[in-house]
């Protein structure tokens, strides 16, 4: 993948689950082609959600599995506890993503 620069990052805990993190993603539509990329500490995974102009979740990968799509987006969101990335990818394509 191309170059890209961290736009947000975080904690993905009690008080601010994935939920919280999509709306702050939100207002950052300027980001044409973006990656979150969520770690979980508790279920010990890694992934990453391609997002498009903040609003769109093109599709998702889970590191070190054969999980993609819709299966693997949902177990990223489902992340309780954790750490997250946000990274613009400018005009950049994402790939698989």
């Amino acid at each position: 993948m191309a170059k890209a620069r961290s736009v947000q990052s975080g904690k993905i805990w009690q008080n601010r689950r994935t939920r919280e993190v999509l709306w702050t993603l939100l207002k950052l539509q300027k980001v044409e082609n973006g990656v979150l990329v969520i770690t979980g500490t508790k279920q010990k995974m890694e992934g990453e959600i391609g997002v498009f102009h903040g609003i769109f979740l093109t599709g998702a990968t889970i590191n070190g599995s054969n999980e993609k799509g819709y299966p693997a987006m949902k177990r990223l969101l489902e992340v309780e506890e954790g750490t997250f990335n946000y990274y613009d990818y400018g005009a950049n394509a994402l790939g698989d993503l």
